[in-house]
């Protein structure tokens, strides 16, 4: 495992949208975000900004920066806007990039992240305080193999809550 800082292999994207009638896209509220998994399953269509958002890309890290505590991380599953209490992180070039959410979703970031709050009725995260947390990441030749390893533990959980949903339905209409 090698250290670098999380600004060294995550970029802060930061491209805004103005609020107009002809800026409509699909809206990824912080509501929206996760704080089980990373899939992210609801959002807004055809949302007309009514203040400045930011815009994001398939495969972005989508973070809740306005209170981190609640751990919400999620890949966005499409192109769209978010709120600016959101952060939007891209992998660097090197990074394997489907291994930075879980860096972000790591109790590790999450707690740096938390300790890093500033607020009192709802705490915000700056990026100039994330981009100096001290990420282990393993080393270039292991990144995929973990990341894929992850990805299927993801997957698997995912499923498995679904599962777990149906079966509860499944108990209480039968009592």
């Amino acid at each position: 495992m090698k250290i670098a800082k999380f600004g060294d292999i995550a970029e802060l994207i930061q491209d805004r949208i103005a609020p107009k009638e002809d800026n409509t896209g699909n809206y990824i509220g912080l509501e929206n975000l996760p704080s089980e998994s990373l899939l992210i399953t609801t959002w807004q269509s055809d949302v007309i900004p009514d203040s400045d958002k930011f815009l994001f890309k398939k495969g972005d890290v989508l973070f809740a920066r306005r209170r981190a505590y609640q751990k919400k991380v999620g890949v966005a599953p499409f192109d769209g806007i978010i709120s600016t209490d959101g952060m939007v992180f891209r992998p660097k070039p090197n990074i394997y990039g489907s291994l930075l959410p879980f860096i972000v979703k790591s109790d590790y970031f999450m707690n740096y992240a938390i300790n890093n709050s500033a607020g009192t009725m709802s705490p915000r995260v700056k990026w100039k305080d994330l981009q100096n947390c001290e990420i282990k990441i393993p080393e270039n030749e292991l990144q995929k193999k973990y990341s894929d390893l992850l990805w299927h533990l993801e997957n698997t959980i995912i499923l498995l809550n679904e599962r777990l949903t149906i079966l509860d339905q499944l108990v209480k209409s039968r009592f």
